[in-house]
């Protein structure tokens, strides 16, 4: 496991294999990450956010990834890139509320929408980054951001 050297470090970055340990490993790095930079009230959704971009990764591309964690001033940014040019494919909602007890039924960008202050993604040169984004306040120690949604 990375040790981030000291509380002044502001990036961290792993490469991580297509394996069943990498979203472990990934959820793993997160939290420390969180801890050491003084974001304890992040953990949570970090976590569920590295969890599911790593996991789609590792599905659907199946390629080495690099996870990458920047705490600016203002929000906490999760960058993973993999090999493979696809870009996410989001289900669509509508659909969720049919088939809502099929576990196959891929919810994982659905959960980064709604957890995320906002998300995206990128091609580069071999593949894409996908991106995800937490605002935090040094002086806030809850996370605030409303996530009640509803589904037809």
């Amino acid at each position: 496991m990375p040790t981030p050297a000291g509380p002044a470090l502001r990036c961290v970055s792993e490469l991580l294999l297509p394996l069943v340990g990498a979203t472990r490993y990934a959820r793993n790095v997160t939290t420390q990450a969180c801890l050491r930079w003084d974001l304890p009230h992040l953990v949570g959704p970090a976590a569920l956010l590295v969890t599911e971009l790593v996991t789609n990764a590792a599905k659907h591309a199946g390629t080495m990834m690099d996870l990458r964690l920047t705490r600016s001033s203002h929000e906490l940014l999760i960058q993973l890139s993999d090999g493979c040019p696809d870009p996410p494919k989001p289900s669509d909602p509508s659909v969720l509320a049919q088939r809502f007890d099929d576990p196959d039924f891929p919810r994982g960008l659905m959960m980064v929408a709604a957890v995320a202050d906002r998300w995206g993604y990128r091609p580069r040169s071999g593949g894409k980054m996908v991106w995800a984004a937490l605002r935090h306040d040094s002086g806030n120690t809850a996370w605030t951001r409303p996530r009640v949604r509803t589904v037809p």
